[in-house]
């Protein structure tokens, strides 16, 4: 059986790390495969964390009258923010439907503006939201009638989380019916434009 470069180099570390110490290959041929496997794994999982990111879904109403959001977000980051916000602890796991309306609807109706506008409470529809005690996540459906101008483009600028994590990144996605696009917003690079 020929081997590949990935075997040659670990047959490679194995005899090179038991011939150093003058012990048989047989008696740490384990330990040496079990560490050599866990600095692998941990290397990969290092290298695929995807890093802080949040996912926000926009697509416009059936009757053209608003847009609809929906936004995976990241549990830690949004406590963290509504914290900083309160000044106090605050866990998602435990916020009844009304105080999450309250505490979120309020923080993303600050963070989220419309054409260099902040959104008033007429202009925020808060739709409801998923937050599952075993998923890092919590989904936030909510919709911004934002009165529009025929072959106008929407300019929306996307503040969330970026003070309790400057490196994150909004992937947005945008839905067939406004543009079929998605891209990635940044602390830089906060705006997207919608037609």
């Amino acid at each position: 059986m020929e081997c590949t470069g990935f075997q040659s180099t670990v047959k490679v570390i194995f005899s090179l790390s038991s011939t150093k110490r003058g012990i048989s290959v047989a008696e740490s041929d384990s330990t040496t495969k079990s560490l050599l496997i866990m600095i692998i794994l941990i290397a990969m999982a290092l290298l695929l964390h995807p890093g802080h990111m949040t996912r926000i879904e926009i697509r416009a109403s059936d009757d053209g009258k608003s847009i609809e959001i929906a936004m995976r977000i990241d549990a830690a980051d949004l406590e963290s923010a509504l914290k900083a916000r309160v000044k106090k602890p605050v866990d998602l796991s435990k916020l009844s439907d009304d105080e999450a309306q309250k505490l979120v609807g309020e923080y993303l109706r600050a963070t989220i503006t419309a054409n260099g506008e902040k959104l008033t409470k007429d202009q925020f529809a808060w739709v409801g939201w998923e937050r599952k005690s075993k998923t890092p996540y919590a989904w936030i459906y909510f919709e911004m009638r934002i009165p529009s101008v025929q072959g106008q483009m929407l300019n929306l600028r996307v503040r969330t989380l970026f003070e309790v994590e400057p490196a994150l990144k909004h992937v947005v996605v945008l839905a067939e019916n406004i543009g079929n696009r998605t891209e990635i917003l940044s602390a830089a690079d906060q705006a997207i434009s919608i037609r």
